[in-house]
């Protein structure tokens, strides 16, 4: 499953867009993103669990609200980490294609 996924533009004049599928339980995306540019949509597809959200926008949007600081980190990276955790944890039809030492560094584990 994609969670982090970055569309080609169609002309070499149009603004790259991207999205992020997030887990949405414990977050208020729509009050922590207000004025970003970003909409937040519940998705269908529910392979993270149901609580998944579709965070889309400008591919310098998202980038700049994923971003955080060592001790302060974004809430969308946050609710990024959440789902992704739910992915590696539970076995899925893309289990195969994780790779748990990188998960591990992405997620914060060491």
């Amino acid at each position: 499953m994609e969670t982090f996924v970055v569309l080609k533009p169609e002309s070499d004049d149009d603004v790259p867009h991207a999205f992020v599928i997030v887990s949405g339980n414990g977050f208020n995306l729509e009050k922590d993103l207000e004025g970003s540019n970003l909409s937040v949509v519940p998705t269908e597809y529910q392979a993270g669990g149901d609580d998944q959200l579709n965070v889309e926008g400008s591919l310098a949007a998202v980038t700049c609200a994923l971003g955080g600081y060592p001790d302060h980190p974004s809430t969308l990276g946050l609710a990024a980490r959440k789902l992704s955790t739910e992915l590696i944890k539970h076995k899925t039809t893309y289990s195969r294609y994780h790779n748990r030492d990188l998960a591990s560094r992405v997620l914060g584990r060491y």
